[in-house]
């Protein structure tokens, strides 16, 4: 029985540690795996070309292969950003992924404007940067003829939405007069024609603004916000701005002889001398000197949500990152006009990011990112899987320790229990009452008589 018990046990400790070798030794290759794919994976290469496709050609190393359809082909490149992966399996099946990035140039005109606009017996005070008009027609006019000619060359009316005959009915009439650019920009002109009145009862106006354009700078224009920035070099910036109801009027102020610092345009909308809103837009002017310089800056740089402390006149920083395979790069240029490219290369342990911002001029800065993979919270699982083992064989001793400390204490009880019983058998046999001993009665010897011869 003694000798199956411990049998057991043996077997026991045996399992348990194999069990705890197997679970280190597996830990370590999934560890290792995801750790040689996390270092591979996700290299970005960026091009820049102006041509409809581009053909990837791509060697490979000995052993290696490409994953079915992306590998070495011929594709399309729409214009803008094109990513273009190539997977290869390696001799350890392990999948690398390189992605191209191709930025196919957009050389298309995006005027979508006309240069002019006619309505058959009216007369309207046109500008290719209004796109809202208003006009009042007789009882007798059952139809206007509507003419438009294009700003560019390359750009198209959209469909219906051309030069054309449009019925007028009793009440308000809206026209809209479409143009697409060749870089596919919409622009829509519309026009308010009212039949019958000369007022404009029929139509329900608010006390917002219908546009608002600066010329030569950019502004994304909603008649819900009231308040914007920008940046400019001029001294005077052209302000067209339209109501919404026309029988509003628009005072201007603050768009001329700009100083270097911040200025306020002021765009207000009147009723009979009344202001009913205003629009502002803060005007920060730069030197020609300075936007020259902070034409080849960025204005922020974020790299995975982390604080690297960035400044634009610092060109060169070092990031610590867990896995390269969730790297996000985020660049903004200093001036909107600027244009930014990322490239990405290797050298030796460090993942090198590069962030080149040209300015129109061509002049052009670059920015450095040296991003090291942090591989400590590999080593945190390794530490993590040896701390689990130690703790198995620490488990496995106490156990040990209680079996024996466990089979200690019955031997030693058995002992007692067999002292005790002898003790017992002791006691009893000292309790047993003695025989007593028979007095023996001596029994007189007969003597023999002599017979005496005669």
């Amino acid at each position: 029985m003694k000798k199956y018990r411990k049998r057991n046990n043996k077997v026991f400790i045996v399992s348990i540690l194999i069990i705890a070798l197997l679970f280190v030794v597996s830990s370590l290759v999934i560890n290792i795996k995801s750790l040689t794919t996390s270092y591979d994976l996700d290299r970005f290469y960026d091009y820049e070309v102006n041509a409809s496709s581009a053909v990837i050609y791509a060697t490979l190393k000995d052993k290696e292969s490409f994953v079915e359809n992306y590998g070495s082909r011929e594709v399309s490149l729409r214009y803008g950003q094109n990513i273009l992966p190539i997977q290869i399996k390696t001799n350890n099946s392990f999948i690398k992924e390189y992605s191209l990035n191709i930025e196919r140039i957009d050389n298309r005109s995006t005027d979508a404007r006309l240069s002019n606009l006619f309505i058959s017996n009216q007369e309207i005070n046109f500008d290719k940067d209004k796109y809202t008009y208003n006009v009042s027609v007789g009882a007798d006019i059952d139809s206007l003829n509507v003419n438009a000619t294009l700003n560019s060359d390359s750009a198209k009316f959209v469909d219906r939405y051309g030069p054309r005959v449009v019925k007028i009915e009793n009440g308000l009439n809206v026209i809209f007069i479409k143009v697409r650019s060749e870089a596919g920009t919409e622009k829509s002109y519309k026009i308010n024609v009212f039949k019958n009145s000369d007022k404009t009862d029929d139509i329900t106006y608010n006390d917002k603004l219908e546009s608002l354009t600066l010329v030569n700078e950019k502004i994304d224009f909603d008649p819900d916000v009231f308040e914007y920035d920008i940046t400019t070099t001029k001294a005077n910036i052209d302000v067209y701005a339209f109501a919404s109801n026309p029988s509003y009027k628009i005072e201007i102020s603050g768009n001329t002889t700009l100083e270097e610092k911040e200025n306020t345009i002021s765009i207000k909308i009147l009723d009979d001398k009344k202001v009913v809103n205003e629009y502002k837009i803060k005007v920060n002017k730069e030197s020609k000197k300075e936007s020259l310089e902070n034409s080849t800056k960025l204005q922020d740089l974020n790299i995975n949500g982390l604080n690297i402390n960035f400044d634009s006149n610092k060109y060169t920083y070092d990031v610590s990152l867990d896995a390269l395979d969730k790297l996000i790069v985020t660049a903004y240029p200093y001036l909107q006009s600027s244009k930014v490219s990322i490239s990405e290369n290797q050298k030796n342990n460090i993942h090198q990011i590069q962030i080149l911002v040209t300015n129109e001029a061509g002049d052009s800065k670059t920015y450095t990112i040296n991003i090291k993979e942090n591989n400590w919270s590999f080593i945190q699982e390794i530490i993590t899987v040896m701390f689990t083992f130690i703790i198995c064989i620490i488990i496995i001793i106490l156990a040990k320790y209680w079996e024996l400390k466990t089979s200690k204490k019955k031997k030693n009880s058995k002992k007692k229990i067999s002292s005790s019983n002898k003790n017992i058998k002791k006691n009893n046999s000292k309790a047993k009452p003695r025989k007593k001993k028979r007095n023996k009665v001596k029994v007189p010897k007969k003597k023999k008589r002599k017979v005496k011869n005669k």
